[in-house]
């Protein structure tokens, strides 16, 4: 059974009730909601009455029911012996907070809202203000995927005495198990036109193949190939393509060297390109999952996969225009480790002596030690008599089979033992 009301609920249970309790309790019931209506009425509030009893679904006026019965209503603290909730859960919703002329706020809205059951100034003042997104808008992408073309642009940035360019490289990921990782599809390489901005080719090698012209400026010294986890990047092309790549520069590496060291209170770490980014550049570097693992070997590749690829190299180089203008600061020397220096004594005792004769061999040891010493026998002929798989062939046997010994342990003056 339940009493609702319009102000707060209490639940009380009460068991085994008889019609005259039941009534009795109703009538409590209806004279407290009376006595509460009359002081909030008096105090110049209003209050909308709307009080009921049901009953579950054991029928409590029945007579000799005995079935719990949950009673829920509004009721004088003092009839109840409960302790009534704090104003500030009570107010909370029950008046609209309404708003001055000066903007405060008046009314038991606002003063729920200036309560002490607030979030600490700590929590709410945490959240800084997000950086802004780096963008490649102003640059150029030059996106091919014919050789002739990747040969044409390479050529190009070979003869305009570009130092350095953002190197990144992106390819298929195809999540399945075991399989060998797919072959790099997309070079990206970003560098700066003197007066002209920024410019990112993207060679879509998954159609056009490493041209000369391209695997000429991946060999390069002069031209300097910067990146975060970069020689991870030259250690899948050598994989994928067998190419070399010179002039590489981390730029993880390059900022440990230029943030920590004397004078800093910074640690080296492993910095992300993101990380730096934010440090370097106060900006923020944008991954989106769906376009990082989408399909790069597609003809041709998406505005949007393009972008995000162009933006990679980029932020790369322009992580590397900035350290270039800070110094290299210089880590102080760790002291060289004391170690004691050997006496002749010590190596004396250091010394194993050699045994004067052969200790008790494994059947099998002793079967191919009297194979090599006392026959004469190449590694390959004794492979080939204790009947070794090929695999094994490269050394000295490693497996033997006593059931195929050729030469009788007896006549070693020694029984066959348990092979351990």
């Amino acid at each position: 059974m339940y009493f609702e009301a319009a102000n707060q609920p209490i639940a009380i249970a009460v068991e085994q009730v008889t019609d005259d309790e039941f009534s009795a309790l109703e009538a409590a019931l209806q004279a407290a909601e009376q006595v509460q209506t009359l002081k909030q009425a008096g105090s110049g509030g209003s209050v909308h009455s709307n009080a009921s009893i049901s009953t579950g679904a054991a029928s409590n006026k029945s007579g000799g029911s005995t079935a719990p019965i949950t009673i829920s209503g509004s009721l004088n603290a003092a009839l109840l012996g409960k302790r009534r909730l704090p104003s500030s859960f009570q107010d909370v919703g029950a008046a609209p907070a309404q708003t001055n002329a000066a903007g405060a706020g008046t009314g038991k809205g606002a003063e729920a809202a200036n309560s002490k059951r607030r979030q600490p100034a700590s929590f709410q003042n945490a959240a800084a203000p997000s950086l802004p997104p780096l963008s490649y808008a102003e640059g150029k992408i030059t996106y091919v995927y014919t050789p002739l073309e990747v040969d044409y642009h390479c050529c190009q940035l070979a003869a305009s005495g570009v130092a350095a360019v953002g190197f990144d490289i992106e390819w298929r990921v195809t999540y399945e198990t075991g399989k060998v990782p797919r072959n790099t599809a997309l070079i990206q390489l970003c560098f700066a036109r003197p007066g002209r901005g920024y410019e990112c080719l993207l060679l879509h090698i998954a159609h056009s193949g490493l041209t000369p012209a391209l695997r000429a400026v991946l060999t390069s010294q002069a031209l300097l190939k910067v990146g975060v986890g970069i020689s991870g990047d030259a250690q899948k092309l050598m994989r994928d393509f067998g190419q070399d790549c010179n002039g590489l520069v981390d730029l993880s590496e390059d900022a440990n060297a230029r943030l920590c060291g004397v004078g800093s209170t910074r640690c080296p770490q492993k910095w992300s390109l993101a990380g730096l980014v934010e440090e370097l550049l106060k900006a923020r570097l944008e991954k989106h999952n769906g376009l990082r693992c989408s399909n790069w070997e597609v003809k041709p590749l998406s505005p949007a996969q393009q972008e995000y690829a162009a933006l990679d190299a980029f932020a790369s180089l322009r992580v590397h225009q900035v350290l270039q203008t800070m110094p290299v600061l210089t880590v102080a020397p760790l002291p060289a480790p004391v170690l004691p220096i050997p006496q002749a004594s010590d190596v004396q005792r250091l010394s194993v002596p050699a045994e004067a004769a052969l200790k008790p061999l494994q059947p099998a040891k002793l079967a191919v030690y009297k194979l090599f010493f006392e026959q004469g026998l190449a590694a390959s002929q004794i492979a080939q008599a204790r009947h070794v798989s090929g695999r094994h062939r490269g050394g000295l046997p490693g497996r033997c089979d006593r059931r195929r010994l050729r030469l009788p342990l007896a006549s070693a003056g020694r029984q066959p033992g348990r092979p351990h």
